[in-house]
């Protein structure tokens, strides 16, 4: 592994039709690389990052999909194998949409069990008090959706 790869912060990009880059109402085609939302990230981190794409056009967060028995959608039970191909990781994003409680237990246990050199705090953001909010932004980078 050359000095660069060591330096290189590595981000994974986890979620569902959003971070596939889906387009709405075009028979499954998805927007170019540069498009995606982990593209526009890549591009504004720059050099020095890495970001892992992993996205996939109908996961669920934990439920499975009788439809497609074939391809694994829940995204609770692929989380860790994900975790585990992507090593080292420096920072995990796990995009979609709200995240129950008993979801959020199973993904700080996966983490915790990731192995990864560091703890990571989830917490549903849109759930704390402004005043917490304030708090963790003056001290913490806080990732959180644009959705209200």
């Amino acid at each position: 592994m050359s000095t660069n790869e060591t330096a290189q912060k590595n981000i994974l990009c986890y979620g569902d039709s959003n971070t596939w880059g889906y387009i709405p109402a075009r028979n499954g085609l998805r927007f170019p690389a540069h498009v995606r939302w982990p593209g526009v990230m890549a591009q504004a981190l720059g050099d020095g990052y890495r970001v892992i794409e992993e996205g996939l056009n109908g996961r669920t967060t934990v439920h499975d999909d009788p439809l497609s028995p074939a391809v694994e959608r829940n995204g609770l039970k692929t989380l860790g194998t994900i975790f585990d191909s992507h090593r080292p990781l420096d920072l995990a994003i796990i995009a979609g949409h709200i995240i129950s409680l008993e979801r959020m237990i199973a993904v700080e246990r996966t983490l915790a069990e990731s192995g990864l050199p560091f703890a990571v705090d989830i917490f549903d953001y849109a759930k704390l008090t402004d005043k917490l909010k304030k708090l963790i932004e003056k001290e913490h980078i806080a990732i959180k959706s644009g959705r209200k």
